[in-house]
């Protein structure tokens, strides 16, 4: 029990800002990380909800709202997914040998095209949750937190099975010693969190699941062909490109709904 409480506080000091208890890091405190890394889209999900109750109820304004909760993710992991993005947005836009772009990667500098790329993301993300709150969707499915914990759980599976990119490096640290428990406890948190989406909310579960595989299966190509592996940030890279699109495919059959039933 003790070991699984370090593997919390692991996971949520590695991919949160959330405060956790202190302590000396061992080697097998990062073997079980990714097994919690879903914990913190549930997290996110509970303050959406929670925050949406409360706005509700101080009558604020839907653009608000949308806005408060497309940053509510973004305050809660620290902007750590976003770095990862912009790092392989940076190399992917390079259009250099495969040496180069994971020398992109472990750059500090930012250029253009993460820029370029961050702020599409961000009004995409805002346009949505836009869509999703003047719906009055998040009081009443569970779809949108689910989006988040669905994209840890998609992301942490193809953090454990594909091919590193370098011997090195945080993710090889985290996966190379990660047993079938880790990955089984995985599969429970998507198959869990999956099938309350569906019973809840079946039609708009079914293209937000769609979305999530085929999201998977381009990076996992992509990265293969690109990088010739998976690295840390190219997990940030899934992680914003996944929930990215599941919002969009979410707006976007609510915004079909509303067509058909109007």
């Amino acid at each position: 029990m003790k070991q699984i409480f370090r593997w919390i506080s692991v996971s949520l000091s590695l991919y949160s800002k959330i405060p956790m208890p202190q302590f000396v890091w061992q080697e097998k405190d990062r073997r079980g990380s990714l097994l919690f890394f879903p914990l913190v889209g549930i997290i996110i999900a509970l303050l959406m909800y929670g925050t949406d109750w409360i706005l509700i109820r101080v009558n604020a304004p839907v653009f608000v709202e949308a806005l408060l909760l497309t940053a509510l993710p973004i305050v809660v992991t620290g902007g750590f997914h976003l770095d990862g993005y912009m790092d392989t947005t940076d190399a992917l836009c390079s259009y250099a040998s495969r040496e180069r772009k994971l020398e992109i990667l472990k750059d500090p500098h930012c250029g253009a095209f993460a820029i370029i790329g961050l702020v599409k993301m961000v009004l995409l993300l805002l346009a949505c949750m836009y869509v999703i709150v003047d719906a009055g969707m998040l009081r009443t499915s569970l779809v949108t937190g689910g989006i988040f914990v669905l994209s840890r759980c998609f992301c942490a599976l193809l953090s454990l099975q594909m091919k590193k990119a370098r011997p090195e490096g945080m993710l090889h640290d985290e996966t190379k010693d990660a047993g079938k428990g880790v990955l089984a406890g995985v599969w429970i948190f998507l198959l869990m969190s999956s099938g309350m989406m569906l019973v809840q909310d079946l039609w708009h579960t079914l293209p937000v699941l769609g979305a999530f595989v085929l999201m998977s299966l381009f990076y996992r190509w992509k990265m293969q062909k690109e990088f010739g592996g998976a690295t840390g940030d190219t997990a940030g890279f899934f992680v914003v490109n996944a929930e990215t699109l599941s919002c969009v495919v979410y707006a976007a059959s609510l915004w079909l709904q509303g067509l058909f039933e109007g």
